[in-house]
Protein backbone atom coordinates (compact mmCIF):
# COMPACT_ATOMS: atom_id res chain seq x y z
CA UNK A 1 0.00 0.00 0.00
CA UNK A 2 1.35 3.40 -0.95
CA UNK A 3 2.27 5.78 1.83
CA UNK A 4 -0.09 8.75 2.10
CA UNK A 5 0.62 12.40 2.72
CA UNK A 6 -2.19 13.89 4.81
CA UNK A 7 -2.57 17.66 4.99
CA UNK A 8 -3.24 17.66 8.73
CA UNK A 9 0.20 16.08 9.18
CA UNK A 10 1.94 19.19 7.88
CA UNK A 11 4.78 20.39 10.10
CA UNK A 12 4.22 23.78 11.72
CA UNK A 13 7.22 23.78 14.08
CA UNK A 14 10.52 21.95 14.14
CA UNK A 15 13.84 21.97 15.99
CA UNK A 16 16.85 19.85 16.90
CA UNK A 17 17.12 17.92 20.15
CA UNK A 18 20.86 17.59 20.87
CA UNK A 19 21.51 14.21 22.48
CA UNK A 20 25.31 14.36 22.60
CA UNK A 21 27.11 17.45 21.36
CA UNK A 22 30.55 15.83 21.45
CA UNK A 23 29.39 12.97 19.21
CA UNK A 24 27.28 15.30 17.04
CA UNK A 25 24.16 13.26 17.83
CA UNK A 26 20.82 15.02 17.47
CA UNK A 27 17.22 14.16 16.61
CA UNK A 28 15.06 16.52 14.55
CA UNK A 29 11.68 17.07 16.24
CA UNK A 30 8.40 18.19 14.70
CA UNK A 31 4.94 19.42 15.70
CA UNK A 32 2.15 19.08 13.12
CA UNK A 33 -1.13 20.92 12.54
CA UNK A 34 -3.05 18.22 14.41
CA UNK A 35 -0.78 18.84 17.45
CA UNK A 36 1.11 15.58 17.19
CA UNK A 37 4.75 15.40 18.24
CA UNK A 38 7.17 13.45 16.07
CA UNK A 39 10.85 12.53 15.94
CA UNK A 40 13.00 11.95 12.88
CA UNK A 41 13.48 8.23 12.26
CA UNK A 42 16.98 8.74 10.93
CA UNK A 43 18.03 10.77 13.98
CA UNK A 44 16.39 8.26 16.32
CA UNK A 45 18.25 5.36 14.70
CA UNK A 46 21.58 7.20 14.99
CA UNK A 47 20.96 8.08 18.64
CA UNK A 48 20.25 4.42 19.39
CA UNK A 49 23.42 3.32 17.64
CA UNK A 50 21.60 1.45 14.86
CA UNK A 51 23.35 1.22 11.50
CA UNK A 52 21.65 1.69 8.15
CA UNK A 53 18.71 3.81 6.98
CA UNK A 54 16.46 4.99 9.82
CA UNK A 55 13.28 3.03 9.07
CA UNK A 56 15.16 -0.10 7.97
CA UNK A 57 17.51 -0.08 10.97
CA UNK A 58 14.74 0.40 13.54
CA UNK A 59 12.48 -2.21 11.93
CA UNK A 60 15.31 -4.76 11.79
CA UNK A 61 16.18 -4.31 15.47
CA UNK A 62 12.58 -4.30 16.72
CA UNK A 63 11.83 -7.51 14.80
CA UNK A 64 14.47 -9.39 16.82
CA UNK A 65 12.90 -12.27 18.76
CA UNK A 66 14.43 -11.33 22.11
CA UNK A 67 12.64 -7.97 22.35
CA UNK A 68 9.13 -9.01 21.28
CA UNK A 69 7.81 -9.57 24.82
CA UNK A 70 8.79 -6.02 25.77
CA UNK A 71 7.24 -4.08 22.87
CA UNK A 72 4.05 -2.15 23.56
CA UNK A 73 0.95 -2.82 21.43
CA UNK A 74 1.28 0.68 19.98
CA UNK A 75 4.87 0.06 18.97
CA UNK A 76 3.98 -3.29 17.38
CA UNK A 77 1.18 -1.70 15.34
CA UNK A 78 3.45 1.15 14.25
CA UNK A 79 6.07 -1.39 13.18
CA UNK A 80 3.48 -3.34 11.14
CA UNK A 81 2.31 -0.13 9.47
CA UNK A 82 5.87 0.94 8.79
CA UNK A 83 6.76 -2.30 7.04
CA UNK A 84 3.51 -2.45 5.06
CA UNK A 85 3.78 1.18 3.94
CA UNK A 86 0.42 2.01 5.54
CA UNK A 87 1.75 4.85 7.63
CA UNK A 88 1.37 8.62 7.58
CA UNK A 89 4.20 10.78 6.40
CA UNK A 90 4.64 14.40 7.37
CA UNK A 91 5.01 17.29 4.95
CA UNK A 92 6.15 20.90 5.00
CA UNK A 93 9.88 20.18 5.22
CA UNK A 94 12.62 21.32 2.84
CA UNK A 95 13.86 17.74 2.65
CA UNK A 96 10.46 16.60 1.37
CA UNK A 97 7.90 14.30 2.95
CA UNK A 98 9.29 11.93 5.56
CA UNK A 99 8.18 9.03 7.76
CA UNK A 100 8.70 9.92 11.43
CA UNK A 101 8.00 8.19 14.73
CA UNK A 102 5.58 9.61 17.30
CA UNK A 103 7.33 10.93 20.40
CA UNK A 104 5.29 8.72 22.74
CA UNK A 105 6.38 5.64 20.78
CA UNK A 106 10.00 6.64 21.26
CA UNK A 107 9.34 6.44 25.01
CA UNK A 108 7.82 2.97 24.47
CA UNK A 109 10.98 1.99 22.62
CA UNK A 110 13.10 3.20 25.55
CA UNK A 111 10.96 1.19 27.98
CA UNK A 112 11.27 -1.95 25.84
CA UNK A 113 15.07 -1.97 26.10
CA UNK A 114 15.14 -0.99 29.77
CA UNK A 115 12.53 -3.60 30.74
CA UNK A 116 14.45 -6.29 28.84
CA UNK A 117 17.60 -5.30 30.69
CA UNK A 118 15.84 -5.37 34.08
CA UNK A 119 14.37 -8.78 33.30
CA UNK A 120 17.94 -10.10 33.05
CA UNK A 121 17.98 -10.57 29.28
CA UNK A 122 21.63 -9.56 28.94
CA UNK A 123 23.25 -11.20 31.99
CA UNK A 124 24.18 -14.64 33.26
CA UNK A 125 23.17 -16.14 36.62
CA UNK A 126 25.96 -14.26 38.42
CA UNK A 127 24.81 -10.88 37.17
CA UNK A 128 27.66 -10.57 34.65
CA UNK A 129 27.02 -9.20 31.18
CA UNK A 130 26.95 -11.84 28.42
CA UNK A 131 29.43 -10.70 25.79
CA UNK A 132 27.13 -11.07 22.77
CA UNK A 133 24.60 -8.75 24.44
CA UNK A 134 27.08 -5.98 25.29
CA UNK A 135 25.87 -3.65 22.51
CA UNK A 136 22.19 -4.08 23.38
CA UNK A 137 22.99 -3.58 27.05
CA UNK A 138 24.79 -0.32 26.25
CA UNK A 139 21.75 0.86 24.26
CA UNK A 140 19.54 0.05 27.26
CA UNK A 141 21.89 2.01 29.55
CA UNK A 142 21.70 5.05 27.27
CA UNK A 143 17.91 4.85 26.99
CA UNK A 144 17.52 4.57 30.75
CA UNK A 145 19.51 7.78 31.15
CA UNK A 146 17.33 9.49 28.53
CA UNK A 147 14.15 8.29 30.27
CA UNK A 148 15.41 9.59 33.61
CA UNK A 149 16.12 12.98 32.06
CA UNK A 150 12.64 12.93 30.45
CA UNK A 151 11.05 12.37 33.84
CA UNK A 152 12.86 15.32 35.40
CA UNK A 153 11.96 17.67 32.55
CA UNK A 154 8.39 16.34 32.53
CA UNK A 155 7.71 17.12 36.18
CA UNK A 156 9.30 20.55 35.70
CA UNK A 157 7.07 21.29 32.70
CA UNK A 158 3.98 20.05 34.55
CA UNK A 159 4.59 22.36 37.51
CA UNK A 160 5.28 25.25 35.13
CA UNK A 161 1.91 24.66 33.43
CA UNK A 162 0.01 24.30 36.71
CA UNK A 163 1.50 27.48 38.15
CA UNK A 164 1.39 29.46 34.91
CA UNK A 165 5.18 29.91 34.86
CA UNK A 166 5.34 28.49 31.32
CA UNK A 167 4.15 31.87 30.04
CA UNK A 168 7.20 33.67 31.41
CA UNK A 169 10.01 31.12 31.16
CA UNK A 170 12.59 31.40 28.40
CA UNK A 171 11.71 29.67 25.14
CA UNK A 172 14.57 27.15 25.31
CA UNK A 173 14.66 26.73 29.08
CA UNK A 174 13.33 23.15 29.07
CA UNK A 175 15.76 22.16 26.33
CA UNK A 176 18.64 23.49 28.43
CA UNK A 177 17.31 21.59 31.45
CA UNK A 178 17.17 18.35 29.47
CA UNK A 179 20.80 18.79 28.49
CA UNK A 180 21.75 19.36 32.13
CA UNK A 181 19.75 16.34 33.34
CA UNK A 182 21.28 14.07 30.69
CA UNK A 183 24.75 15.14 31.81
CA UNK A 184 23.83 14.48 35.44
CA UNK A 185 22.49 11.02 34.59
CA UNK A 186 25.66 10.09 32.68
CA UNK A 187 27.85 11.27 35.54
CA UNK A 188 25.77 9.37 38.11
CA UNK A 189 25.98 6.24 35.96
CA UNK A 190 29.74 6.47 35.62
CA UNK A 191 30.54 7.29 39.26
CA UNK A 192 29.73 4.04 41.04
CA UNK A 193 32.92 4.41 43.07
CA UNK A 194 32.59 7.42 45.42
CA UNK A 195 35.52 9.79 45.84
CA UNK A 196 35.59 8.94 49.54
CA UNK A 197 36.58 5.37 48.66
CA UNK A 198 39.83 6.67 47.17
CA UNK A 199 40.37 9.33 49.82
CA UNK A 200 40.11 6.70 52.56
CA UNK A 201 42.66 4.47 50.82
CA UNK A 202 45.12 7.36 50.62
CA UNK A 203 44.47 8.26 54.27
CA UNK A 204 44.96 4.72 55.54
CA UNK A 205 48.12 4.26 53.44
CA UNK A 206 49.50 7.65 54.52
CA UNK A 207 49.72 8.78 50.91
CA UNK A 208 49.30 12.35 49.69
CA UNK A 209 45.94 12.63 47.92
CA UNK A 210 46.50 13.90 44.33
CA UNK A 211 45.17 17.29 43.28
CA UNK A 212 44.07 16.08 39.84
CA UNK A 213 42.31 12.90 38.71
CA UNK A 214 45.50 10.88 38.23
CA UNK A 215 45.95 8.31 41.01
CA UNK A 216 48.70 5.85 41.77
CA UNK A 217 48.41 2.73 39.56
CA UNK A 218 48.37 0.64 42.76
CA UNK A 219 44.76 1.78 43.26
CA UNK A 220 43.61 -0.70 40.62
CA UNK A 221 45.27 -3.62 42.38
CA UNK A 222 43.92 -2.56 45.77
CA UNK A 223 40.43 -2.18 44.28
CA UNK A 224 40.58 -5.73 42.94
CA UNK A 225 41.57 -7.11 46.37
CA UNK A 226 39.12 -5.24 48.60
CA UNK A 227 36.18 -5.00 46.19
CA UNK A 228 36.02 -7.31 43.19
CA UNK A 229 37.61 -10.35 44.89
CA UNK A 230 35.02 -10.02 47.66
CA UNK A 231 32.11 -10.25 45.21
CA UNK A 232 30.59 -13.71 44.43
CA UNK A 233 33.10 -16.34 43.30
CA UNK A 234 33.98 -16.16 39.62
CA UNK A 235 32.87 -12.56 39.07
CA UNK A 236 36.38 -11.07 38.83
CA UNK A 237 37.59 -13.88 36.54
CA UNK A 238 34.65 -13.29 34.21
CA UNK A 239 35.20 -9.53 34.22
CA UNK A 240 38.84 -10.05 33.29
CA UNK A 241 37.79 -12.37 30.49
CA UNK A 242 35.30 -9.84 29.08
CA UNK A 243 37.65 -6.90 29.53
CA UNK A 244 41.24 -8.08 29.00
CA UNK A 245 44.40 -6.00 29.35
CA UNK A 246 45.42 -4.55 25.98
CA UNK A 247 49.03 -5.47 25.08
CA UNK A 248 49.79 -2.07 23.57
CA UNK A 249 48.62 0.01 26.56
CA UNK A 250 48.95 -2.51 29.43
CA UNK A 251 45.50 -1.30 30.54
CA UNK A 252 41.92 -2.43 30.09
CA UNK A 253 39.76 -0.70 27.50
CA UNK A 254 36.65 -0.38 29.72
CA UNK A 255 35.79 -0.01 33.39
CA UNK A 256 34.66 -3.22 35.08
CA UNK A 257 31.51 -1.41 36.27
CA UNK A 258 30.33 -1.24 32.64
CA UNK A 259 30.00 -5.04 32.61
CA UNK A 260 27.83 -5.28 35.74
CA UNK A 261 24.08 -5.44 35.27
CA UNK A 262 21.94 -2.50 36.38
CA UNK A 263 19.54 -4.58 38.49
CA UNK A 264 21.89 -7.12 40.07
CA UNK A 265 25.59 -6.51 39.58
CA UNK A 266 25.68 -2.75 40.15
CA UNK A 267 23.46 -2.73 43.29
CA UNK A 268 25.63 -5.52 44.78
CA UNK A 269 28.72 -3.45 44.06
CA UNK A 270 27.20 -0.31 45.62
CA UNK A 271 26.21 -2.25 48.76
CA UNK A 272 29.69 -3.71 49.08
CA UNK A 273 31.32 -0.31 48.61
CA UNK A 274 29.15 1.23 51.35
CA UNK A 275 30.32 -1.48 53.75
CA UNK A 276 33.96 -1.12 52.73
CA UNK A 277 33.91 2.66 53.16
CA UNK A 278 32.30 2.24 56.60
CA UNK A 279 35.12 -0.13 57.63
CA UNK A 280 37.67 2.37 56.32
CA UNK A 281 36.15 5.16 58.39
CA UNK A 282 36.36 2.97 61.50
CA UNK A 283 40.04 2.19 60.93
CA UNK A 284 43.03 4.20 62.05
CA UNK A 285 45.51 2.59 59.66
CA UNK A 286 45.72 0.12 56.77
CA UNK A 287 46.56 -2.90 58.92
CA UNK A 288 43.48 -2.40 61.11
CA UNK A 289 41.32 -1.97 58.03
CA UNK A 290 42.66 -5.25 56.60
CA UNK A 291 41.74 -7.11 59.80
CA UNK A 292 38.20 -5.64 59.83
CA UNK A 293 37.76 -6.45 56.14
CA UNK A 294 38.90 -10.07 56.64
CA UNK A 295 36.44 -10.44 59.53
CA UNK A 296 33.55 -8.92 57.58
CA UNK A 297 34.30 -10.72 54.31
CA UNK A 298 36.13 -13.99 55.07
CA UNK A 299 37.66 -15.73 52.11
CA UNK A 300 40.77 -15.17 50.06
CA UNK A 301 43.66 -13.78 52.09
CA UNK A 302 44.46 -10.21 51.11
CA UNK A 303 48.00 -9.52 49.96
CA UNK A 304 49.67 -6.13 50.20
CA UNK A 305 49.78 -4.68 46.69
CA UNK A 306 53.04 -4.73 44.87
CA UNK A 307 54.31 -3.67 41.48
CA UNK A 308 53.24 -5.56 38.36
CA UNK A 309 50.04 -6.55 36.60
CA UNK A 310 48.46 -3.27 37.64
CA UNK A 311 44.79 -2.78 36.80
CA UNK A 312 42.71 0.37 37.03
CA UNK A 313 39.30 -1.22 37.48
CA UNK A 314 37.19 1.42 39.18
Amino acid sequence: MEKKDISKSQVINKGDWVIDQEKNLSIECYVTKDKKRYLSLRGTARALGFTGAGSTAIARNLRSKWIQDYLSDGLKKWLDDLESGNIERISGLKSGNITPIEATLFVDLCKAYVNAQRAGMFIDTRGILIEKWSRQNQIADNLFMIMSAFAKVGITALIDEITGYQESRERDELTKLLSVYLTEERLAWASLFPNEFYKQIYRLRNWQYPEGVKRTPLIGKITNEIVYEKLPEGVLDKLRELNPVLPETKRRRWKFTQFLSYDLGQPDLRDHLLQVVALMRASSDWERFKRLLARAFPGKQEVLPGVGDVDDES
